[in-house]
């Protein structure tokens, strides 16, 4: 079966993730055709090297017509058998140049992962309506999929998956230009873009509280994006800036998850379930906004902490008998581990996208 990929970008987000995830197990299967509208350097040769064809497209200005035309000679030569389309930028797309092509399209990530309660637009709406199949990610974007009036029978759950495995220590000497030594002392970590609706200021500023009990406590945020010059102006304004660390956009921070007393992710946003399943797969506990789409994933009291979004002192609190109970750091993350090898590992979502593609085919 020859397979396309056609998503925006090859970086580290969840879209080039499950990319590279499905390439990685359907190589030798399937031709898989990786189509993506920027992107290269490490992302890029991974894919390739599990000889997969990467196109990239150049997209660069809004209005060009070059990209297009470059995408309608791909899918032209190739004839996919299907095309898998990570976001609606990938679906518009791919209506624009080959409309009909919408009929063998599954659609992955549908709405922005900006917004919390997600509407689709007439166009957006008439689009998802053609396509083969949506993929949704959870139940609750399965139930925002039929509030905006998508059909149940168009509608497949495939939770995503992440890699599981015991993985090697890493150093922060691996990611920071100074080369300083991993320290002594507790660490959190974020990763992700850094964007407003990620919840990182609140993250910096319940940090800041914690160091007063915690002397020997540092967060260490990675990710790049326009609100990072923003977030290190706030906080150099606080208490402690000193144990506030950016790492920039890192391609292998799952090792360093391992060493980390708690990851965070206090998004505003229906985004960041897929850093969430690295830092379980990790072993580590994890405390997360208590929204829809990490209560599917996080097991409250079990294997982590939901806190509410935008609350600082919560977060803390919440944080804060991780940060004193060594024992219960290694029990919530043990559980966090099983959870994630039951429930979303990497060899289940890929197996349950193949499902999907044989009862298409069918």
């Amino acid at each position: 079966m020859k397979v396309l990929f056609l998503l925006p970008a090859l970086e580290y987000r969840s879209a080039a993730k499950e990319a590279l995830l499905l390439a990685r197990s359907w190589s030798g299967r399937h031709e898989i055709h990786v189509c993506v509208f920027v992107g290269g350097g490490v992302w890029s040769e991974a894919i390739r090297s599990t000889g997969a064809a990467v196109h990239c497209l150049d997209w660069t200005r809004s209005f060009d017509l070059r990209p297009l035309w470059r995408l309608r000679s791909i899918v032209r030569a190739q004839r996919p058998d299907n095309i898998v389309a990570w976001g609606m930028p990938a679906l518009r797309a791919l209506a624009l140049v080959r409309r009909r092509s919408l009929a063998a399209t599954i659609c992955r990530q549908p709405f922005s992962s900006r917004v919390l309660r997600p509407t689709l637009s007439k166009p957006s709406a008439w689009l998802l309506r053609r396509v083969l199949k949506v993929a949704a990610q959870s139940a609750w974007e399965a139930d925002q999929l039929l509030r905006c009036g998508m059909s149940a029978s168009q509608i497949e759950m495939v939770r995503p998956g992440v890699e599981c495995g015991a993985l090697a220590p890493v150093e922060v000497s691996s990611f920071s230009k100074r080369g300083e030594k991993w320290p002594h002392g507790q660490r959190l970590v974020c990763m992700g873009a850094l964007a407003p609706h990620k919840g990182y200021r609140e993250a910096i500023w319940a940090a800041d509280y914690l160091i007063y009990v915690f002397p020997d406590l540092r967060l260490d945020l990675f990710g790049a994006g326009a609100y990072g010059p923003t977030l290190r102006r706030f906080a150099q304004g606080l208490y402690h800036p000193s144990h506030m660390h950016f790492h920039g956009q890192q391609q292998a921070v799952r090792g360093f998850l391992s060493q980390a007393s708690a990851f965070w992710a206090p998004s505003s946003a229906a985004t960041g379930a897929h850093s969430v399943l690295e830092a379980m797969a990790s072993g580590c506990p994890v405390v997360a906004s208590d929204l829809p789409h990490f209560r599917e994933i996080v097991v409250a009291g079990e294997t982590g902490y939901l806190s509410t979004p935008g609350r600082v002192l919560e977060l803390a609190r919440s944080t804060r008998g991780l940060l004193h109970d060594a024992n219960l750091r290694q029990q919530l993350g043990l559980a966090a581990q099983r959870r994630v090898q039951e429930h979303f590992s990497a060899d289940k979502f890929s197996a349950h996208f193949q499902q999907l593609l044989r009862s298409t085919a069918a």
